[in-house]
């Protein structure tokens, strides 16, 4: 699904519960040079499920609630 890196952001923030707080840099601070940013980000799987019969099998919010978990193993 599509989703900003904002609400990606909310939504770490609220599944691993998090007292983080969003910083926000401007391209320039962020990367150190001109940097022409992607508005919209929406794979098309298509081409891929057909020629390997591949399905996702987890959610957004499955896939990050596991790599928390993970993360929090190793600490």
């Amino acid at each position: 699904r599509e989703i900003s890196i904002n609400k990606l952001a909310d939504l770490i923030i609220k599944l691993s519960d998090s007292k983080s707080t969003k910083q926000y840099l401007t391209l320039q601070e962020a990367y150190g040079e001109k940097y022409t940013d992607i508005k919209k980000r929406k794979p098309d799987l298509t081409k891929m499920y057909k020629l390997t019969n591949y399905k996702y099998q987890w959610s957004l919010e499955e896939t990050i609630t596991d790599l928390i978990n993970l993360a929090r193993q190793k600490i």
